[in-house]
């Protein structure tokens, strides 16, 4: 089951449910569809299970309220390398913040619906929805090894990877992600090594 009980019986027992979890999570009056991170712990996995198919590049999609996001939204790296990229959302200068190496690309987030990153070889591309119009930004990012990390790096939603296997991570994002997708397939956090307070398919209304 993915859900949440708030109260009821099983069998007609009257004795409490022993519950072997450190925490109880509370129970939102109103949800939508989405993955909703509370700001404590991000989701992590192998960028290998996306394969890349020679000439093509990687695609990544992201849908959401990102006015009301703050932290890490995506981070990549690959092991013994610094980190290749970020995204951060900004609650309090409205910004939406991607960073690649030494380029750096600003969006303010009012009225940013959708935000889709395309890598290719060596050019870095980012489409921004909006609700009036759309934009989109190209940088050439020649000689990346973008690639290159990706086929054996890690790729974290939620938080900037740390260092080393231990997979501590930081900067974590509170929010709702309505939509994942990498390379045009919805992304299921429940398939990947993820902290405990992440809900996969639900965010508070």
């Amino acid at each position: 089951m993915d859900g949440c009980v708030r109260e009821g019986s099983w069998l007609n027992l009257r004795a409490p449910w022993e519950v072997e979890v450190e925490e109880l999570w509370p129970c939102y009056q109103d949800i939508i569809p989405g993955s909703f991170f509370p700001g404590t712990g991000f989701a992590v996995l192998n960028t290998s299970v996306f394969p890349v198919e020679d000439g093509k590049g990687v695609n990544i999609e992201f849908r959401g309220n990102f006015t009301l996001m703050h932290g890490t939204i995506l981070s990549i790296r690959a092991p013994g390398q610094e980190i290749m990229l970020t995204l951060m959302a900004d609650n309090n200068t409205q910004e939406v913040t991607l960073t690649f190496g030494s380029e750096k690309i600003s969006m303010k987030s009012d009225d940013l619906k959708k935000l889709v990153i395309i890598f290719e070889e060596e050019m870095l591309q980012v489409l921004e929805v909006r609700a009036k119009f759309q934009g989109l930004q190209i940088k050439s990012v020649r000689n990346s090894g973008f690639l290159t990390t990706w086929r054996n790096g890690r790729i974290a939603f939620g938080g900037l990877l740390g260092e080393g296997e231990d997979n501590v991570g930081s900067q974590f994002l509170t929010g709702c992600l309505e939509m994942i997708q990498v390379m045009g397939r919805d992304l299921d956090l429940d398939l990947t090594v993820k902290h405990p307070s992440i809900v996969s398919h639900s965010c508070p209304a």
